[in-house]
């Protein structure tokens, strides 16, 4: 990772410093594609073994963040395809520095929830790929727009509509339970 994190060549001790503040982002990600934790941790240590093999290939255009989570994706499509089931179409994932995912409509649900993970797969692939890919790996409606053929404008009325279908469905959830 010589590049975008000082420009210095990466030692064990930098990259231990980049796995203690990402592992937990890389799981989280893992498992909104997976749906499970055990996958999500064998996609996560694959991750951190590719991002020291190819330390040295980081550019630095974005972030250490973004750059795992595009191997964190590309790791998990590559499992989910072994297993025949599609989530993501890994051709719209590129590294970018992902913006803030801190948008209170989101406030309180939990990708590792069961039930946030039940309704997710009730989306549309196009739903929950917005959704998944603004507030999980934090990227922008502008870089979503562009990966997908769309303008922000869209990927927003994409969002409204996904995330509340998603309150609907877990609303349903609770009233059942």
């Amino acid at each position: 990772m010589a590049g975008g994190e000082g420009g210095m060549a990466m030692d064990q001790e930098r990259f231990d410093a980049i796995y203690r503040e990402n592992a937990d982002s890389v799981f989280r990600y893992a498992m909104s594609l997976l749906s499970n934790p055990t996958r999500a941790d064998d996609v996560r240590a694959e991750v951190f073994l590719q991002a020291w093999r190819k330390r040295e290939s980081f550019r630095g255009s974005g972030s250490v963040r973004s750059w795992l989570l595009l191997i964190t994706h590309n790791c998990a499509i590559s499992l989910l395809r072994k297993v025949g089931r599609e989530v993501v179409d890994s051709e719209q994932v590129d590294a970018v520095e992902p913006a803030s995912a801190d948008d209170d409509a989101v406030e309180g649900m939990r990708v590792e929830d069961g039930r946030v993970q039940w309704a997710l797969r009730r989306l549309t692939a196009e739903q929950r790929q917005v959704i998944l890919l603004r507030f999980v790996a934090g990227w922008s409606h502008d870089w979503i727009g562009e990966r997908m053929g769309r303008d922000a404008t869209a990927v927003r009325s994409m969002q409204y509509r996904a995330l509340r279908k998603l309150r609907d469905l877990m609303g349903e959830q609770e009233r059942a339970a």
